[in-house]
């Protein structure tokens, strides 16, 4: 991980950052009720390195879930990750969600969706900043901003969520500490208090999207770095800040 944590050119929509890290290895489908379990394969040397491991001694990547409309009708742009890193709420999985949500809020344009993605306060100030009037003209500067990166009619339409980090890596507790700092300006109280769980997701590898529903592009060809969210869960509940 770099030593700075970048905000984002084309994204940057405070909370979504961007940072260069490794991508995760091919993977093989298998079955499961609720979605799809993948499992990382990159060939005998990897075999042979994890072979003796348990699941929970393995690194990130080792086995890989797909969370698709299919099996979760909320799940609204196709997305893989390791679910060992994320938790598991009522058969699924709320933090990804939030990513999801916030993805195909730039997308559409949906005011609504990008409000359940992001900290009210959070979403309020960044408004404010911004010079925005509200969340639905806050949210267009960036759709528009990602537009001119990847082409009219973008649609992201596959995320690979490729790293997950959280205190216990120096440079994520770093930038959770400047975050908590912002957090606890916002006029709320100490809001920093309220936070139970600190996740950073980082968002790349061979993730797609297409143009007016046509045509299939690798999303990292046109930015210049993989995509990051500080997933803080306050009050009970996961938000994007």
């Amino acid at each position: 991980m770099r030593n700075m944590l970048l905000k984002a050119a084309a994204l940057a929509a405070a909370g979504v950052m961007m940072l260069a890290m490794p991508s995760c290895g091919n993977k093989q489908d298998s079955s499961d009720t609720s979605g799809t379990e993948l499992t990382g394969d990159n060939g005998k040397d990897y075999a042979d390195s994890v072979k003796n491991a348990s699941e929970d001694e393995m690194p990130y990547g080792a086995t890989i879930f797909r969370m698709e409309k299919e099996y979760d009708p909320e799940a609204l742009i196709t997305t893989e990750f390791d679910r060992r890193f994320f938790e598991e709420r009522d058969e699924t999985y709320p933090e990804i969600h939030k990513i999801i949500n916030y993805m195909y809020a730039l997308n559409t344009v949906d005011a609504d969706l990008m409000e359940k993605s992001f900290y009210p306060p959070y979403l309020k100030k960044m408004c404010e900043d911004s010079g925005a009037s509200d969340v639905k003209s806050y949210i267009q500067q960036y759709h528009d901003s990602l537009e001119s990166r990847l082409g009219e009619g973008f649609n992201i339409d596959y995320m690979e969520v490729i790293a997950c980090t959280d205190e216990t890596d120096p440079d994520t507790a770093e930038y959770f500490a400047k975050l908590d700092e912002a957090l606890d300006s916002l006029g709320e109280g100490k809001i920093s208090d309220k936070v139970t769980s600190r996740r950073m997701a980082t968002i790349g590898g061979y993730s797609t999207f297409n143009l007016n529903g046509e045509g299939t592009y690798v999303l990292m060809n046109r930015l210049d770095n993989e995509i990051n969210f500080a997933i803080y869960e306050i009050d009970g509940e996961y938000w994007l800040v």
